[in-house]
C-alpha cells in the first residue's frame, strides 16, 4: 500500500511542517510565508539551472534564499509582500501552464513562459493593492506548494491536491480572521 508521502529525510519532513504551518497560520506568520517562498524558489532555481548539484547544496541554496525572504519580510514588509506576490503569481502561472500543457497536449514554450509572466504580474498587482488578502493568498499558495512538492502524487492528482490545500488554507486563514474579536481600548 502506497502512502501520500513516501519516506523522506528530516529536511523533507521540515518542509512538510513548514507547508502545513503556512496553510494554517500563514497570515500571522507572513515572514515565514516569504521565507518559505524563498525556500521554494531556491529549490526550483537549484533544480532548474544546476543539474549536478548535491542535495545538501540544493537545500543550502534553498535555505539561504528562505532566510533572505524572511529578512526582507521583517525589514521591508510591503516590498517583500510585492516580491512574494510576484514570485507566487509566477509559480502559479508556471503551474497553470504545466497543467494546461498536460491536459491540452500543448507544446508552446513561449506560451508557457507568457502564462508564467502574466501570473507573476497578477501576483504583484494583487500583493500591492490588497495587502492583507495577499498575505493570506501568498502563504496559502506557498504552504500548498510545499506540501504537494513532497507528496507522491503525479499529474493530475497533484493538481487537485494542490487546489484542495490552497482552498483549505484560504478558508482556515480567513475564518480565523472573522472570528477574532475587535480590540477594545
Amino acid at each position: 500500500m502506497s502512502s501520500i508521502f513516501p519516506s523522506y529525510t528530516l529536511a523533507d519532513a521540515l518542509v512538510l511542517v513548514l507547508g502545513l504551518a503556512l496553510l494554517a497560520r500563514g497570515r500571522k506568520l507572513y515572514w515565514l510565508a516569504l521565507g518559505g517562498l524563498g525556500f521554494l524558489f531556491g529549490l526550483w532555481l537549484a533544480r532548474f539551472f544546476v543539474d549536478s548539484m548535491t542535495q545538501g547544496l540544493e537545500l543550502g541554496l534553498a535555505f539561504l534564499l528562505g532566510i533572505l525572504g524572511a529578512f526582507l519580510a521583517i525589514s521591508v514588509q510591503r516590498l517583500a509582500i510585492a516580491v512574494g506576490g510576484f514570485l507566487a503569481g509566477g509559480f502559479g502561472g508556471f503551474w497553470l501552464a504545466g497543467a494546461l500543457s498536460h491536459i491540452l497536449r500543448w507544446q508552446s514554450e513561449l506560451g508557457f513562459w507568457m502564462i508564467a509572466a502574466l501570473g507573476a504580474l497578477a501576483g504583484l498587482f494583487f500583493a500591492a493593492t490588497l495587502f492583507e488578502a495577499a498575505l493570506v493568498m501568498v502563504s496559502s499558495f506557498v504552504g500548498a506548494a510545499l506540501v504537494v512538492g513532497r507528496s507522491d502524487f503525479e499529474a493530475p492528482q497533484s493538481s487537485w491536491f494542490f487546489l484542495f490545500l490552497l482552498c483549505l488554507g484560504l478558508l482556515m486563514q480567513s475564518r480565523r480572521e472573522r472570528r477574532a474579536p475587535p480590540k477594545k481600548e
